[in-house]
């Protein structure tokens, strides 16, 4: 009924169109049936409406208006469902992005302990943690290759060192009480320190 009365009232509003057209034409059938000679006789011919034709015109009308508002309503639910698919869509997005972002780090984690043991088998310790992060690749295989490549180029400037190294005088402790020997560098608690004691005294770690 609510409904009804809002179409009623945005009907009559809006001048009526579909009751006053007819209206008009039943005003000029009266004028050629001769009932009415005045003006006042015309003016009820004007009103030879019954209710069932009010109805029926009504409810024609009514239904067709009816129909436009359900169809708008359905298109708004539409819409709306659309825009919570999008946005649970969305979320599904932003939750698979951040497991990616946990499975990459996860994995990354994982490919730095297998590098850093990948490289102590080889016999290349000491090696910093952002040094070792660089040799970290997206997988095994790849971080396997950069740690291979890595350590043939590491033991080659060792080699080099050593060369270099032997070419020399043997270096003197700070006492000036004669040559280094492989306890006394194993003394050494800096550790980048004992590693350049022992590149330049390879020879004395030679089994």
């Amino acid at each position: 009924m609510k409904r009804r009365y809002l179409y009623l009232k945005q009907l009559f509003e809006d001048g009526g169109t579909g009751a006053t057209g007819s209206t008009g034409r039943t005003g000029g059938t009266g004028g050629d049936g001769g009932t009415g000679g005045d003006g006042g006789t015309s003016g009820e011919g004007e009103k030879k409406y019954s209710d069932a034709d009010l109805d029926r015109i009504i409810n024609k009308k009514f239904a067709e208006w009816q129909k436009k508002q359900q169809k708008a309503v359905d298109e708004a639910a539409k819409l709306a469902g659309m825009n919570a698919q999008q946005k649970a869509e969305h979320e599904r997005d932003e939750y698979e992005k951040k497991y990616n972002e946990l499975l990459k780090q996860n994995t990354a984690a994982q490919l730095t302990i297998q590098a850093r043991k990948m490289l102590s088998d080889g016999g290349v310790t000491g090696i910093d943690d952002d040094l070792v992060a660089v040799l970290v690749g997206d997988d095994a295989e790849t971080t396997k290759k950069n740690v291979d490549a890595f350590a043939k180029m590491f033991k080659a400037a060792v080699q080099e060192a050593v060369k270099a190294a032997n070419k020399k005088p043997s270096p003197k402790t700070g006492e000036g009480s004669g040559s280094l020997t492989k306890a006394d560098i194993m003394k050494v608690k800096d550790i980048n320190e004992r590693q350049r004691l022992i590149r330049e005294n390879y020879d004395l770690f030679r089994k």
